[in-house]
């Protein structure tokens, strides 16, 4: 696998949970064909190549930290890519909940607010 197939699998299974098929890793190769990331995001992409564990904590800090990175980029062009295919999509839309599933969402925000501190940090360490 070449960096961009394996950074398009990696982007997919973080964003949902499981591996893209072919014609989504060829658009997002093509998306990135062109791009050239700075020596601070490549440090980054290549962390978490390295590391998939941490492709959370860098999003969640590279809001604060730069939030135009090409880190960051990358992954909202993958998210593009997988929302708009059609054997993705479906895994998009909301699903009706149950009112107890304000817990589920307090937990995401407070779970959010803990991830942005501990990605600020990596991010830092890192760039």
């Amino acid at each position: 696998m070449d960096s961009l197939e394996s950074e398009a699998q990696l982007f997919a299974h973080y964003l949902i949970g499981r591996l893209a098929n072919s014609q989504t890793v060829r658009l997002y190769e093509a998306a990135m064909a062109d791009s050239k990331p700075d020596k601070t995001d490549k440090k980054l992409l290549n962390f978490m190549m390295s590391h998939p564990w941490s492709i959370g904590l860098i999003d969640a800090g590279l809001v604060f930290h730069n939030s135009a990175s090409e880190a960051r980029r990358r992954l909202y062009v993958m998210f593009a890519i997988l929302e708009a295919s059609p054997e993705y999509y479906d895994l998009f839309l909301p699903a009706k909940q149950s009112p107890l599933y304000i817990f589920v969402i307090f937990y995401s925000g407070v779970r959010a607010v803990v991830k942005a501190g501990l990605g600020i940090v990596l991010v830092k360490v890192i760039a």
